[in-house]
């Protein structure tokens, strides 16, 4: 098991400064709205890189029912 640990994101005063004026915008346009609390954003690009593919994906439904072309089906 492979542990992922990076350093926060620090933003300069510019960035802060532009990021407070798209929250303004937002907030104006009615995308936004402020409600006093704080919220969490994960950045899961570290932990895609280490996560282990699908081997077997799933088929898809068009080739199941292509290998049941003129198959029998027994009912009761």
């Amino acid at each position: 098991m492979t542990l992922i640990s990076i350093a926060l994101y620090r933003m300069g005063p510019t960035k802060i400064k532009e990021l407070k004026t798209q929250l303004k915008e937002l907030t104006a346009r009615g995308f936004a709205q402020p409600n006093g609390t704080t919220e969490m954003c994960i950045d899961y690009r570290q932990l895609n890189k280490v996560t282990i593919k699908n081997k077997y994906p799933l088929p898809q439904i068009d080739d199941l029912f292509n290998q049941l072309k003129g198959a029998t089906v027994f009912r009761r």
